[in-house]
């Protein structure tokens, strides 16, 4: 039988204190290796409450800054995959002028691969400049880019009504070769596609149509198609032209800049002669059943609103 004793370290310190005897005896001594202990116990209570308080505020301060960079790490993210994409759509083409991260850097002129490797594994935040730069060299439009609006291959150059407004572009830009692109419809729908190296083509936006599907003003941007076209054959020193005609599907995609325009329109293929034969109106190297033949009746009625034109003109 015992007796449980409820008293405070305190209360052990007054008694003790008050019977100096027994301090000096054994039971002092053992009754001060208790104090010690309960002492040192009470500290290291003390210091690990400390301790886990300390990593909870920083837990919560952790936790608070991936919250403050989770949007900039979720548009980094995106930037990383449209990178990645652009390769992916720029290499999904015929041939074996494959494009790498380290021609990418090369025609660029990086100081190095590894830096332009980091920004498409995600380890480097590319800065706007770089973006900048990276879209002006492949022609990839920088909104897209940056924000994922639009097309890889789009752009948001001005609309000209008639095609002989895109001629000063044109003088001021130099491009290695010109695309006169007919769409493989009964509509005929037509723009121009400028190359300016193996890696940057711009599409340019406005369509005409080729076509008996046109009313008054359709058929001034066919005279002023004409026009432009003369204008490249008269000065063939200053351009180098070549045509393509496509269905309707890879016109779209061309057109929209959802493609890399070498995949559509091939630039190692002959292409077609349709722009050049669309200016023979007099027939001296065509016949009328020949045009009709491979371009359809909507090409001879446009011919025929040329024709019009220029006898309206000699009046």
């Amino acid at each position: 039988m015992y007796v449980k004793l409820n008293f405070t370290s305190f209360d052990l310190l007054v008694f003790l204190k008050t019977n100096n005897e027994l301090l000096l005896g054994g039971v002092g001594t053992a009754i001060l290796g208790y104090l010690f202990k309960q002492i040192f116990n009470s500290k290291k209570i003390q210091t690990q409450e400390k301790t886990q308080i300390n990593i909870n505020i920083e837990n919560s301060q952790v936790k608070d800054k991936s919250q403050n960079t989770s949007h900039l790490t979720s548009e980094v993210a995106g930037i990383v995959k449209r990178f990645n994409q652009i390769l992916t759509l720029m290499n999904n083409k015929d041939g074996y002028d494959n494009f790498t991260i380290a021609r990418f850097a090369l025609i660029l002129k990086l100081e190095s691969v590894g830096e332009l490797e980091s920004i498409f594994q995600g380890n480097l935040e590319p800065s706007f400049n770089f973006i900048s730069k990276f879209c002006n060299t492949f022609g990839i439009y920088e909104n897209w880019l940056i924000e994922g609006k639009g097309t890889p291959f789009c752009n948001d150059c001005p609309l000209e009504y008639y095609p002989m407004g895109y001629l000063k572009e044109i003088d001021e830009t130099k491009p290695d070769r010109i695309y006169f692109i007919l769409c493989d419809s009964e509509i005929g729908e037509a723009f121009l596609l400028l190359k300016f190296s193996d890696w940057r083509y711009k599409v340019l936006r406005k369509t005409w149509h080729i076509s008996s599907h046109v009313g008054a003003g359709g058929q001034s941007q066919i005279f002023g198609m004409y026009q432009l076209i003369k204008h490249f054959q008269e000065n063939s020193r200053n351009y180098n032209c070549s045509g393509r005609i496509l269905a309707k599907n890879d016109f779209i995609k061309l057109h929209s800049g959802k493609v890399f325009p070498s995949e559509i329109i091939k630039p190692y293929d002959y292409g077609n002669h349709w722009w050049d034969d669309f200016t023979d109106i007099n027939h001296s190297y065509t016949t009328s059943k020949s045009n009709k033949d491979n371009y359809g009746e909507g090409f001879i009625y446009a011919q025929s609103v040329v024709q019009s034109y220029l006898r309206d003109t000699k009046a």
